[in-house]
């Protein structure tokens, strides 16, 4: 279960696939009213949701999370009941909230999981690498790295250097960016997927001599590589699925989505409304079924991978995109 925090964010990645609940500082604004920031009652009962629905874990999640006003404590507070937190950041701090957080993790490192979202130098502004670094200085210990994938042809090797060089933790999440079901954004279609699975191996190459691990998010297919490509993902310690399912998302005023992409159709649905988590998500697998299931692809309809599930044919937004074109 993810929590929205707030649904402002300092920077406008071409690919954002949470575009249509975030408002940028450029102006660019979601069409979406809810309030910008969770109150911390709000995110109190949030909190209180998932563990009566015995998760250990939640993600927070913004726009750009630490754009909270009391973002440290809300940290606290999901600290406080137990819970591992998965920050997913893009690290931008302003320099208070380093100091706080570098003061708490004497306390909290093992709850601390900053995923930190980086884009390739050449595509991000001057000066932004080194602002992240910040963080990593910070809480080496509680930082982990993130890449969400919006071409085919891609570098992504910088972030094993970035992992020596801070001592961060040894672990890479690869996202792909997903489409959004109404509105535009930067990312690769499924049949062009396989272009992408040679920047992919180079990655697994430079993890590998270096005992980094990395796994995909959802989205990914099975067929974007070749046999050989998944043994070497395999012996690389490659944690490779392709899945597509509700992650649950709660926005600012505790209203419920699928995931960020399919978010346009959420029809009222609110946190108060289930039991727990897995209510929850049986709903949304109910009403997203035939999504879920159809894949992208022509081929997909008779593909053997899909009907075993090990691969779930791409992300349902790119199902909803094929016949709503």
């Amino acid at each position: 279960m993810n929590i929205l925090l707030t649904n402002k964010c300092n920077r406008n990645c071409p690919y954002c696939f949470a575009r249509e609940r975030i408002s940028f500082e450029n102006g660019e604004s979601t069409k979406h009213k809810a309030p910008t920031n969770i109150s911390l009652p709000d995110f109190q009962k949030a909190i209180a949701f998932a563990k009566k629905s015995r998760l250990r874990e939640i993600g927070l999640l913004g726009g750009e999370p630490s754009m909270h006003p009391q973002f440290m404590d809300l940290l606290h507070h999901a600290w406080e009941e137990g819970f591992r937190t998965k920050v997913f950041t893009n690290a931008l701090w302003r320099t208070d909230l380093l100091e706080e957080v570098k003061k708490a993790s004497q306390k909290y490192v093992k709850q601390m999981g900053f995923i930190v979202n980086m884009n390739e130098p050449t595509r991000s502004p001057d000066g932004e690498h080194e602002r992240q670094y910040n963080l990593f200085r910070a809480v080496p210990g509680g930082c982990s790295l993130s890449f969400n994938i919006s071409v085919t042809d891609f570098d992504a090797t910088f972030l094993v250097d970035v992992i020596r060089k801070f001592g961060i933790r040894k672990d890479i999440r690869l996202g792909v960016a997903q489409p959004l079901a109404d509105m535009p954004n930067e990312h690769v279609a499924v049949a062009d997927y396989h272009r992408m699975a040679p920047s992919l191996m180079r990655l697994a190459e430079a993890c590998d001599a270096h005992d980094v691990r990395f796994g995909f998010d959802c989205g990914f297919t099975l067929c974007m590589f070749t046999p050989e490509e998944v043994g070497r993902l395999v012996l690389a310690g490659a944690r490779f699925k392709s899945s597509c399912g509700p992650a649950i998302d709660v926005g600012t005023d505790l209203s419920l989505w699928a995931c960020f992409p399919l978010s346009t159709f959420a029809s009222g649905q609110r946190l108060e409304d289930f039991e727990d988590h897995r209510h929850i998500t049986r709903y949304f697998e109910k009403e997203y079924e035939q999504l879920y299931r159809t894949g992208v692809l022509d081929e997909c309809m008779e593909c053997r991978w899909r009907k075993r599930r090990q691969c779930n044919g791409g992300c349902a937004a790119h199902v909803y995109r094929r016949f709503n074109p």
